[in-house]
């Protein structure tokens, strides 16, 4: 920052600051931004100030730096200022201009050609106590546009009629006025003037970003060629799309942004539906999804969300099952956890790890750096400090883009942070030496293992160490020692679902569950290999019924080839007995069909729809058919359901054996 535009500042009795000299100010932009720092370097607070306002063509103050709002406050025998855009002309002689920056000039003017202006632009054009123009009261827009010629009061202003626009998008507006008695000078949203072409009686404004769901436009119009009003309108707008409400403030969601977990699961989310998607006949309802994961049904009014994972996936609006029609909420959802942000102080020569509130540093917590060589390094503890306010940390270690950095408590991962070049280092790998250990970090961390940018990374995982990903995904193995996995959550359970609905994946799970913990069925009774799929079904059926099914079958062949039918029958109906929690095998087929309607009201779809095109399709991977383009996300869908995904094990072990 140059010299002149730093000032000191010292605190008085009354605790305001006060600057010891006066301050030179960059004024060629009608906003200027103060920051105050400290001693130490540490930005205190900033702050935005407005020179002039940008809303308005011309603005007059006299000698003393002071805006004029009213048409009494100026004497023809004074000099005055006026600071007016580029596209208003000054139609009085003898003033004296300076450019500011080409869209904004400084005009010396004295009573006399204001008083001019006065007579030629109208009243309502220069002061701001005219009731025409007085824009600080949104509710008193109404009452002042009634109070504007017959002839302004029908102008009009619209979207473009052929789109339904998207929140957050930039999209045109077309302002209709009546015959050549009005002429638009200029239009503002906001804080800025907006470009627009003249078509006839039409003018076509530039695409505009709009972020609200009422926008207001001011729009500058000249009447009859000799007076100026100011005209406020609120298009009506058919939005798609969705907005978080925060602290009764509305957040708009864009198709690109990035979303964080907690924000979806703490604040409330309205969500606007297309109109074309309302009208839509449809048994089914539409659905609010992470990825392929049902979150709730969508309702009219804001509504919080669960079971949100976190893992990359985007939010969407959408049918579940065999529609294409799909509404991207947001591109991506992550979860950090606790942390909001870590940089490198160079002025402390430490890394400060900032949480998204007071957390307060403990013996048995725990920092690790995960570097660019896929090596997991603990931070010591004597490394670091907990700061005066209590919601950040200090660590004596240097970050850089291509490390990611995870606090831990008592083993369990508190919150995550990766550099912007963690992601393409790891893409970058081109030797990965231990497999296991990358996947079980991967989930441990709660990365966005499906997200883009990871999505190739874990699919040469797979591809190249198969057994190694599965052993960390479903048998919890390669966490360094100490650490340990949380209750697997829904969200988790949909992300490794992703990818293990894979006839490979699949295949290779299978495989090391038989080689690793069942030998021949003739050295293991049947007891023990219900006791041991009992244990399958805990770590596998949840995120897959499809893989717990496929490894029935395989070990009932076993059963068949070395111990016979009967006892193969034997061993298929304890283990539904057991899954359907009854006592008397007579009643299996009458309660796998009550299963089967609780879970397709569960699901909000029809039980003959579950039946043929979720089961049926389901067997077709068991038999090692691929699944179609629309039955590989019907199923991932339907898993979003406990009871359905309960519904689909013991209808599909029963038809495996079949």
């Amino acid at each position: 920052m140059d010299e002149e535009l730093k000032g000191v500042l010292f605190p008085e009795q009354s605790g305001a600051l006060t600057l010891l000299y006066p301050i030179k100010l960059d004024c060629n932009k009608p906003i200027v931004k103060v920051e105050v720092i400290s001693e130490s370097g540490n930005e205190l607070f900033n702050h935005d100030i407005a020179l002039w306002d940008t809303t308005r063509s011309i603005s007059i103050y006299n000698q003393d730096g002071l805006l004029l709002t009213k048409s009494n406050s100026y004497k023809e025998k004074m000099s005055f200022y006026a600071i007016v855009d580029s596209g208003t002309e000054i139609p009085v002689s003898g003033q004296r201009v300076f450019d500011i920056n080409r869209e904004w000039f400084l005009h010396h003017l004295n009573g006399q050609e204001i008083s001019q202006l006065e007579s030629l632009l109208g009243r309502g054009f220069l002061w701001l106590d005219d009731e025409l123009t007085d824009v600080r009261n949104p509710d008193s827009e109404r009452n002042r546009n009634n109070e504007l010629p017959f002839n302004i009061r029908q102008v009009t202003i619209y979207p473009d009629r052929d789109v339904i626009p998207r929140l957050g998008e930039a999209i045109s507006f077309t302002i209709s006025v009546p015959g050549q008695s009005c002429q638009v000078i200029k239009i503002i949203y906001g804080d800025k003037n907006i470009t627009f072409n003249q078509n006839g009686f039409r003018y076509v404004t530039v695409p505009v970003a709009i972020r609200e769901l009422k926008p207001l436009f001011k729009i500058n119009i000249l009447y009859n060629g000799r007076e100026m009003y100011c005209l406020e309108k609120r298009p009506k707008i058919k939005w798609r799309g969705a907005s978080l409400i925060k602290s009764k403030e509305k957040v708009v969601l864009t198709k690109q942004c990035i979303i964080e977990q907690k924000e979806l699961i703490n604040n409330p989310l309205q969500v606007h539906l297309p109109a074309n998607w309302r009208q839509k006949e449809n048994r089914q309802k539409l659905c609010l999804m992470e990825g392929y994961q049902i979150l709730e049904e969508v309702k009219t009014s804001p509504q919080l969300l669960k079971n949100v994972g976190g893992f990359g996936a985007p939010l969407i609006l959408k049918r579940p099952y065999n529609s294409q029609d799909r509404l991207v909420i947001a591109g991506e959802v992550q979860n950090r956890g606790m942390i909001r942000e870590i940089y490198y102080d160079a002025r402390l020569k430490k890394t400060l790890i900032k949480f998204k509130c007071a957390y307060e540093l403990g013996e048995e917590h725990q920092v690790f750096i995960w570097d660019s060589t896929c090596t997991l390094r603990e931070v010591p503890g004597n490394c670091i400090e907990q700061s005066k306010d209590n919601d950040s940390w200090y660590i004596s270690f240097e970050i850089s883009p291509d490390i990611a950095v995870m606090v831990a408590y008592r083993g369990l991962r508190v919150g995550t942070w990766w550099g912007e070049r963690f992601f393409p280092t790891l893409l970058g790998s081109s030797r990965i030496v231990s497999p296991t250990a990358i996947a079980a970090l991967l989930r441990w961390g709660r990365f966005p293992i499906v997200s883009s940018q990871l999505y190739s990374f874990v699919q040469r995982l797979l591809q190249t160490h198969p057994t190694d990903v599965i052993a960390a995904w479903i048998l919890d193995e390669g966490l360094p020692e100490g650490l340990k996995h949380a209750m697997v959550s829904e969200g988790e359970k949909a992300a490794l679902r992703y990818y293990l609905l894979d006839l490979r994946v699949g295949n290779m799970l299978n495989q090391l569950m038989i080689s690793r913990y069942f030998t021949r069925p003739t050295k293991q009774t049947i007891d023990e290999i219900i006791k041991y799929l009992g244990w399958c079904r805990v770590k596998i059926n949840d995120v897959s019924p499809l893989l717990y099914a496929d490894l029935v079958r395989r070990i009932v062949r076993r059963i068949k080839a070395d111990l016979g039918v009967i006892a193969a029958r034997d061993m298929v109906h304890r283990l539904e007995l057991e899954i359907l929690q009854l006592k008397n095998p007579g009643k299996i087929n009458e309660e796998r069909e009550k299963l089967g309607e609780l879970a397709a009201k569960e699901a909000n779809v029809d039980y003959f729809f579950i039946k043929n095109g979720i089961v049926r399709r389901a067997l077709d991977w068991i038999y090692q058919r691929p699944l179609g383009n629309w039955s590989r996300p019907n199923i991932l869908a339907a898993c979003s359901f406990p009871y359905l995904r309960k519904y689909l094990c013991v209808s599909l072990i029963n038809a495996a054996y079949n």
